[in-house]
């Protein structure tokens, strides 16, 4: 596998991590290993049991009534990570984007509105209100919005959605590329598969199948034993990650 080695790329000093579970407790340990001199610090609801004086820490919940507080801990120019749970999204991004901080999430966070497990959206529009979609739109009409200027903003960018969503992507399109270039496939439209791909629309060309296929690894380079699943079972792809 080519890779490049990530202490080659240039990161702010200083790091604010929200949220030390088992997600963050694997960031900081690869954070600290490539970065010697970087200086972080790590915010959650629970208690440190042993201290690590590597990084600063700070014991704190955040809520509605605090949450303005996160601008003790961050100045311009820095990067929050945002791996906490139940804590709004676009009150912690506004927070970050007035201060010139750039934000990075690995999910789209409400505050916790109900602890019944059973409960349901009773009609489309609390359906959309608890969808992903209505946290996406209301980032993107938000005021501070601005996709040419200012801080930097990545959001649902973790191992999935993130990570997987790339080699997906690549999976599809070496995918759609193989059938291109082989014969036997006489019930393809690869006319459509051709537009598709030069069009970069992936969700219409991972449709284009509509029965289970296994490519040989040969053949595909760039995806390890991902399943992809769409609005058909498309495809199974097996493949050796190589070269991202």
């Amino acid at each position: 596998m080519n890779s490049k080695n990530i202490t080659n790329f240039i990161i702010p000093k200083n790091v604010f991590l929200l949220g030390y579970g088992a997600v963050g407790k694997c960031f900081v340990e690869l954070i600290l290993k490539n970065f010697k001199n970087i200086n972080l610090k790590v915010c959650d609801i629970n208690k440190l049991e042993n201290p690590d004086t590597r990084f600063e820490f700070i014991h704190k919940k955040i809520s509605k009534e605090n949450i303005l507080s996160l601008n003790e801990y961050i100045k311009p120019g820095d990067v929050m990570i945002d791996l906490s749970c139940d804590i709004n999204v676009l009150e912690t991004w506004e927070i970050c984007m007035k201060k010139g901080v750039n934000y990075l999430n690995t999910s789209m966070e409400n505050w916790q509105k109900n602890n019944d497990l059973t409960s349901y959206p009773k009609n489309l529009k609390e359906m959309y209100v608890t969808s992903e979609g209505c946290k996406h739109d209301s980032v993107e009409k938000h005021k501070l919005w601005n996709k040419t200027k200012g801080p930097s903003s990545v959001f649902e960018f973790g191992m999935n959605p993130g990570i997987i969503s790339h080699l997906v992507k690549k999976g599809i399109i070496d995918a759609a590329k193989y059938f291109l270039n082989s014969n036997g496939f006489e019930d393809l439209n690869k006319t459509k598969i051709e537009k598709y791909l030069n069009k970069k629309n992936f969700s219409k060309l991972s449709q284009e199948r509509n029965y289970i296929l296994f490519i040989p690894q040969k053949k595909i380079h760039s995806i390890y034993s991902i399943i992809l699943l769409t609005q058909n079972i498309n495809y199974i792809i097996l493949g050796l990650v190589e070269d991202l």
